[in-house]
């Protein structure tokens, strides 16, 4: 085993060490059917402290967002088929196709989530937006 010793915690240090961590995070997500990954990092010379996100996988092997969650709950009073759910859609207006990814609650003009197919490049849109498409 090759040891190393630390004098100090720095940036430099800690990103070693994240990536160290985030290769053993993954294969225990894997393991365990969840999405592991390190959040936020506050330091000092002699400590540091990393955040853990542990997230539920979907059934496309995705990390479930809170979003996701509330449009899977509500799609139904959003005004959203069912069908909808975790289908490509078809824009009428340029042809594209994108993933309906979620809802955000404390956005009014924009609230709902799509994922470009081909880029993965998320957007934002309104009810009429995501209405103007049709399943691919």
């Amino acid at each position: 085993m090759n040891t190393i010793h630390i004098d100090k915690i720095d940036r430099d240090v800690l990103a070693d060490i994240r990536k160290e961590l985030q290769s053993e995070l993954a294969s225990v997500g894997e393991r365990l059917g969840l999405s592991l990954r390190m959040g936020g990092c506050r330091y000092s010379n002699d400590s540091a402290t990393f955040k853990l996100e542990v997230e539920l996988l979907s059934e496309s092997g995705r990390p479930v967002s809170k979003e996701e969650k509330y449009l899977n709950e509500n799609y139904e009073s959003l005004g959203i088929p069912k069908d909808w759910l975790g289908a490509k859609l078809k824009d009428s207006r340029d042809g594209k196709l994108y993933y309906l990814r979620g809802y955000k609650v404390r956005s009014p003009k924009r609230p709902f989530l799509i994922e470009d197919v081909t880029t993965g490049t998320g957007y934002v849109t309104t009810k009429m937006g995501i209405l103007r498409c049709s399943i691919a």
